[in-house]
């Protein structure tokens, strides 16, 4: 494993840590899609997509998921990302992507849901 994947590999188990202790403002882009904008004084954005594909090899469908991370540095005016990384070809990695992604995806829900239960009429008055 190089120097470049294990530090990949920690850099996402702080993103965890960071998003479990709901320091992480997630927001989602779309179903299958969350950013992180940390803001200043580094005005970066940060992706996670879960990519579902479905290809047809002979008489079989193949179910393929896998997650795209994505880093942009905000000042620079190329809008390439600085990072992108595929977990396709690191299982650990794509470990590391799945539960991140599922701890972004239940945290939203369970502020959308607030959000909700927050603009019921209260039954007192």
């Amino acid at each position: 494993m190089s120097d470049e994947t294990s530090g990949l590999r920690a850099y996402v188990d702080e993103l965890i840590a960071a998003t479990n202790a709901g320091k992480i403002n997630w927001k989602t882009v779309n179903p299958s899609t969350f950013v992180w904008e940390p803001g200043a004084p580094k005005n970066a954005r940060v992706s996670l997509q879960r990519v579902d594909r479905t290809t047809p090899t002979g008489n079989v469908t193949r179910r393929e998921i896998f997650y795209l991370f994505q880093a942009f540095d905000s000042m620079e005016p190329n809008t390439s990302p600085v990072v992108s990384v595929e977990s396709r070809k690191d299982g650990e990695l794509q470990l590391r992507f799945a539960t991140l992604f599922e701890l972004i995806k239940t945290g939203l829900s369970q502020k959308n849901l607030d959000f909700l239960r927050s603009i019921l009429p209260s039954n007192q008055s």
